[in-house]
């Protein structure tokens, strides 16, 4: 791989599934522009997910087995011009911190932190109880902001924003999973999945038509009109995600999406995110304490007191 990538010079930085053909032939393929090569590769996992592809567009044939995936620089075959320019960061942390004001003095939740979070990663981030991972997550959605330091996402410095802009860019940009799933009681499947949408004042004809995507996403068709409490818990965060989803954000912060669930469920939500980031490309960055959630994601950052003490591919370092 190493001398297929030093061969070209393309400038658009995306995760692209690695594909072993029935011929022994292997390429790195998208399935938006059907095929890559890449300048340079972050790393190749070894994923043995025995499932034939069905892409469409392609010509494929239906022997191909997705072997693992790369994060590479490449330009799509036949195009001159570089679609963006490289190395995207959907998110970049600057110096920041974040010390909180007790009586007892001030409690540094986050030491200064130097963070990069590409387009297109699934990130989890590990720590123990206090090491500041709930703090970090609510810096990254601009529910809170630096003691010091600059947060920008997706070229926006968040810690320049007021609260009214703040709040604006998470309706339309950001996309928030929590562990207690956050619905209304009172409100319907499908009120709850249309409620940023109704804060977007979005048609009617249209929020019904979205809804109604989401819940085929989520396999949920046929719960629209239930209520929270005649869900399991696995079907409730299932419906957090798709209301997450709405408004097609860039970025997803999901903080404990499986610690409420029993591993089947804890699963299937996994499985659920992962597509998302593969095939929708959005940025999706997990609180988790669990090690095998952590095993879902790209790169797992660790922190521990309020520091980023390690950064592992895939949980590597966790198996």
């Amino acid at each position: 791989m190493a001398s297929l990538a030093a061969s070209f010079f393309f400038c658009f930085e995306q995760r692209v599934d690695l594909v072993s053909f029935g011929s022994g032939m292997t390429m790195l393929c998208d399935r938006d522009k059907d095929r890559a090569h890449g300048l340079r590769a972050y790393g190749m996992f070894l994923r043995e997910e025995r499932k034939y592809l069905r892409w469409e567009g392609t010509s494929f044939a239906r022997s191909e087995v997705r072997i693992g995936y790369m994060m590479v620089s490449y330009q799509t075959t036949g195009s001159g011009n570089c679609l963006t320019g490289g190395n995207q960061s959907m998110i970049k942390l600057k110096n920041v911190s974040k010390v909180f004001t007790l009586e007892a003095g001030g409690f540094t939740a986050l030491k200064p932190s130097n963070i990069d979070i590409k387009k297109g990663e699934f990130i989890a981030i590990m720590g123990p109880s206090g090491s500041g991972k709930s703090t970090l997550l609510q810096l990254l959605g601009g529910l809170d902001l630096p003691t010091a330091g600059t947060i920008a996402v997706d070229g926006v410095q968040l810690d320049r924003l007021n609260e009214k802009e703040r709040t604006l860019f998470r309706r339309e940009k950001v996309g928030f999973v929590f562990q207690n799933y956050q619905l209304l009681p009172m409100m319907t499947v499908a009120e709850n999945i249309a409620l940023s949408l109704a804060a977007n004042k979005t048609p009617k004809a249209e929020t019904d038509a979205i809804v109604a995507r989401l819940l085929r996403e989520v396999n949920l068709e046929g719960k629209a009109t239930n209520f929270p409490a005649q869900l399991s818990g696995g079907q409730q965060q299932r419906v957090a995600i798709a209301r997450a989803l709405a408004m097609k954000p860039l970025l997803i912060l999901a903080d404990e999406p499986t610690g409420n669930l029993d591993r089947k469920n804890g699963e299937d939500v996994l499985q659920l995110l992962s597509r998302l980031n593969r095939e929708e490309h959005i940025t999706i960055v997990m609180v988790t304490h669990d090690r095998h959630a952590a095993e879902a994601a790209d790169r797992v950052i660790t922190l521990r007191d309020g520091e980023v003490v390690q950064t592992v591919l895939e949980g590597a370092g966790l198996k």
